[in-house]
């Protein structure tokens, strides 16, 4: 009988004594059913026989059963280095079995030489397969993990959690179900890609415990919003709350982006955006201030929005005239002039309390970021 007969006849005895070896020696397999190891393993051993007798190599092409056994392993937590060690650890198996029924048989030593070198082979198309299929599954698991977080985020955001689903939603995302957590929304600058952005958060000294990439800004969970910084970015942060009220600190997180979106690149709290959060949180209040205070002057033309400009700049200059007039560069007199003007197109004085409010309210001032 030939060696590979004898090989064919035994295999399911060498694939026990093969599995008895992989769970010797790789703690990483404990978990694994025995029953499916035994499966892969003669697999293993059937390609090996399927290679000695037709005396080549499997190609490329083929790559099925390395896939599979990869893929299954990987999916029980076995990592990389441990699937390759157990897929040669049954070769092993099989090459002393063969020298064994070699010796026994007389086989030259030139075809026990090259036999042994295509069982090695065999280990190689293995292992390259495998290398490729387990670096496709943790991409693949990755993918999903961040899917399925986010959507956790994206349910703790929501406000329609039971405290028992806020708390298991928690455990799922290894955040603290009592902690007090910030919600953050970053606006990418520019052309920024989310790989870029992402490195940038976990490079921060208090990384995000939580974040996902929702609709073109990056929104996520922090406990120290001065950490926020990331540079060429705007980070609007809300308040620090426990997570039943995540959805209120991400609602002013929004209003604050809102407001700081054209602002230069920092990091924007409620401190910051203060009264303005109410600018873009009642925008009916800030139309009829757009047709009370600015409309009446843009429809002047060119001359309209420099009284515009004027009164914007007093503004920002804290109703200073001499600073308001060298921003603009322009004489304080100038000033003074398109001021009066502005006054008697819209019927208001600039010395009214009421005035000042509701014309910083709708013309707007810059927001110095923390």
């Amino acid at each position: 009988m030939s060696v590979t007969n004898c090989l064919d006849r035994e295999w399911a005895v060498l694939g026990s004594r093969a599995a008895d070896a992989i769970f010797a020696e790789l703690p990483s397999y404990a978990g694994v059913n025995r029953d499916d190891v035994q499966e892969s393993v003669g697999r293993n051993i059937r390609r090996a026989i399927k290679t000695l007798r037709s005396r080549q190599a499997p190609s490329a092409r083929i790559r099925d059963e390395a896939a599979v056994t990869t893929r299954d392993r990987a999916q029980e937590g076995v990592p990389i280095e441990d699937i390759i060690r157990g897929y040669r650890l049954s070769l092993r198996v099989i090459h002393d079995r063969f020298l064994e029924l070699a010796a026994e048989v007389g086989m030259p030593a030139d075809e026990i030489l090259e036999s042994s070198n295509l069982l090695w082979e065999v280990g190689d198309w293995f292992t390259a397969i495998a290398a490729v299929e387990y670096r496709h599954h943790a991409v693949r698991d990755a993918v999903r993990e961040t899917m399925r977080r986010a959507e956790l985020l994206r349910e703790l955001l929501g406000g329609s959690l039971s405290s028992q689903r806020i708390h298991s939603a928690a455990t799922a995302l290894n955040i603290d179900p009592v902690g007090r957590y910030s919600v953050f929304c970053l606006l990418p600058h520019g052309t920024a890609e989310g790989d870029t952005v992402r490195a940038a958060l976990e490079h921060l000294p208090d990384p995000p415990p939580v974040m996902a990439e929702f609709e073109g800004r990056w929104v996520g969970l922090t406990v120290d919003p001065p950490n926020m910084r990331t540079p060429k970015h705007v980070v609007a942060v809300g308040p620090r709350v426990g997570l039943a009220d995540l959805p209120e600190s991400a609602r002013i997180a929004d209003l604050i982006l809102r407001i700081a979106q054209n602002q230069p690149s920092g990091t924007y709290s409620l401190a910051d955006a203060s009264w303005r959060i109410a600018t873009v949180a009642e925008p009916a209040v800030t139309s009829l201030l757009h047709t009370k205070y600015v409309q009446p002057a843009l429809d002047l033309g060119e001359f309209g929005e420099l009284l515009v400009d004027s009164v914007k700049a007093l503004l920002q200059e804290d109703l200073n005239i001499v600073r308001a007039a060298q921003k603009l560069v322009v004489h304080p007199n100038t000033l003074r002039y398109r001021l009066g003007k502005y006054e008697e197109l819209v019927g208001v004085s600039l010395a009214s309390t009421s005035t000042i409010v509701e014309a910083a309210w709708v013309l707007g001032l810059p927001l110095a970021s923390t």
